[in-house]
């Protein structure tokens, strides 16, 4: 069974500078590099729990990678919401993750 996806406000801005970032210099490549992303999402929605967990971060966080970024994720019972899309050179901490 899929769970529906929704994104934090903070998950959607994390996005929003992907994009506009990588649109700097080759629009197609931003356009790519989202997709993956989002292809990415839809697959664990399907199996939710192949993520990592990560309870440095907090009890209900778990993550997976594409590429160099990080999707931070919790799951609900129907839903699979997504907290954070970091890149891995960032200084990822607890205080990172805020109530949304």
């Amino acid at each position: 069974m899929q769970l529906e996806i929704r994104h934090t406000k903070q998950a959607r801005q994390d996005l929003r500078e992907i994009w506009d970032y990588i649109d700097q210099t080759d629009t197609g490549a931003a356009d790519r590099q989202l997709r993956r992303i989002a292809e990415r999402i839809i697959q664990t929605s399907q199996v939710p729990m192949n993520g990592r967990p990560r309870p440095e971060f907090g009890e209900k966080l778990r993550s997976f990678v594409v590429d160099r970024y990080v999707i931070f994720y919790e799951l609900e019972p129907t839903v699979l919401r997504i907290v954070r899309v970091m890149h891995s050179a960032r200084d990822i901490s607890p205080g990172s993750f805020g109530s949304d």
